[in-house]
């Protein structure tokens, strides 16, 4: 695990430019379509760009964001290892680009409550980077000297290392996916590459999870 715990996360989205979300969010709708239930949470919902598109969706994000008309009152401000919501409310959760970020208490204390806010034979989805080499992105801030991944990253994940945190769920399927290059042209044509962009680029883990 490679940061530190000084750099305030809650300063540091308030302002970020583009989420990945809002880049893959189709994609990873695409591929979840059969595991949506009626009753969906976000969990670090970002810009609001998988619940915009997703009925009965609700999100929670540790930035509030106030004043733009379609994140209230869906998106309310909160922190995985704390989900205001009861026991078993849920039929699908997803935590896209979200895991990578935490620490060892925050992941651990958050996938407990994944679970307990999840209905049983629910189903977690999940997406990291995909064998990411956290000190290629690593930089230091001008002003303090204190090093930190760009975007905040605190852990690696490839498919081993994935499975093993997320054990207290019976794996459904994992796939690497290519989203990287959704900044050069739009994933829906891409996709068709997709065994040959793999060959090359580590893109990102796509996980279905269900609770047992």
């Amino acid at each position: 695990m490679v940061g530190e715990k000084e750099m305030n996360k809650e300063e540091f989205w308030k302002n970020y430019p583009e989420f990945q979300g809002e880049l893959v969010a189709d994609e990873v709708i695409r591929l979840s379509k059969k595991y949506i239930g009626e009753k969906v949470l976000d969990v670090g919902a970002g810009s609001g760009a998988l619940i915009k598109k997703i009925p009965n969706s609700v999100g929670i994000d540790i930035v509030e964001r106030k004043g733009i008309p379609y994140f209230e009152p869906f998106i309310q401000k909160a922190n995985i290892t704390k989900l205001p919501f009861k026991d078993n409310k849920f039929d699908t959760i997803f935590a896209t680009e979200l895991l990578e970020h935490l620490t060892d208490e925050e992941l651990e204390k958050g996938l407990k409550e994944v679970y307990r806010v999840l209905k049983p034979n629910g189903y977690f989805i999940v997406t990291v980077p995909n064998k990411e080499n956290l000190e290629e992105r690593m930089v230091t801030c001008p002003y303090c000297n204190k090093r930190f991944h760009r975007v905040l990253h605190l852990r690696s994940f490839d498919n081993d290392s994935l499975i093993d945190v997320l054990n207290d769920f019976e794996l459904i399927k994992i796939s690497q996916e290519p989203y990287d290059f959704n900044k050069i042209i739009k994933y829906k044509y891409i996709r068709f590459l997709k065994p040959l962009l793999n060959l090359f680029k580590k893109g990102s883990l796509f996980v279905v999870e269900q609770k047992k």
